[in-house]
């Protein structure tokens, strides 16, 4: 009965994959990755982009003793990412915004970061998979090294060379990559994250970005962030 759920999720999170906002990945015949451009502009993807901010209402979104956070638990507002790590918008909501929002609000102990993954194309995926072999704050670290040097290892024409040499400098060793990739426990958990949030949640962008109920899609500035987020925490 496992092996079944596990197939069908493998196979409903790769038919949603295929149709990826930002490209797909497939295999070449001598087994490694290709990835097909990504497209140039909004306009072609049709992914919303932060200037649209209108909130749409989900339910039933709560912190899982899976999930990856950052801040302290006891902050009083929970910020839920649901990102891809080779979405463009993603790495620039990481690099731009995301380091005022950690100095502003996660250091002081006001917000708490519950990132999840929502893969776009199987390279993604792959990278998902690997981030999670840091535990801790050297997850997020890592992945703000990904989010960084996206447009060269997305991009490179052995992307799998490219996050091995990335996950070398973040400490793991060359022996360990490969148990990485291939940890199914972690795949499994990549892709159910996925289907539910495509499901439940209806996630269909990436940056989403879900607080207080209220899920916001392709990315915020730090000043729209602030417009939700302050009124929030003035009731809390």
């Amino acid at each position: 009965m496992r092996k079944m759920w596990i197939g069908t999720v493998a196979i409903l999170v790769v038919t949603a994959i295929g149709a990826g906002a930002y490209g797909r990945v497939a295999s070449n015949t001598d087994g490694t990755v290709a990835r097909a451009p990504r497209a140039a502009t909004t306009a072609d993807t049709g992914v919303q982009v932060a200037q649209n901010i209108t909130p749409r209402a989900v339910k039933g979104v709560r912190v899982l003793e899976t999930d990856r956070v950052l801040g302290k638990a006891d902050a009083p507002v929970a910020i839920f990412e649901y990102a891809s790590l080779t979405c463009p918008h993603c790495a620039r909501f990481h690099t731009d915004v995301l380091p005022r929002i950690k100095e502003a609000y996660v250091d002081t102990g006001k917000v708490k970061l519950i990132y999840r993954d929502f893969p776009l194309d199987r390279l993604a995926f792959t990278a998902a998979v690997l981030a999670r072999c840091n535990q801790g704050p050297q997850y997020f670290s890592f992945l703000d090294a990904l989010f960084r040097s996206q447009s060269s290892w997305s991009s490179a024409k052995d992307p799998i060379s490219a996050l091995r040499n990335i996950a070398r400098l973040g400490g793991i060793q060359p022996a360990k990559f490969d148990d990485c990739l291939n940890d199914k426990a972690q795949q499994e958990d990549v892709s159910k994250q996925r289907f539910d949030a495509s499901r439940r949640l209806s996630v269909n962008s990436t940056p989403s970005l879900i607080i207080n109920g209220n899920i916001y899609g392709g990315g915020m500035t730090f000043e729209q962030f602030k417009t939700v987020v302050d009124p929030l925490l003035a009731k809390s």
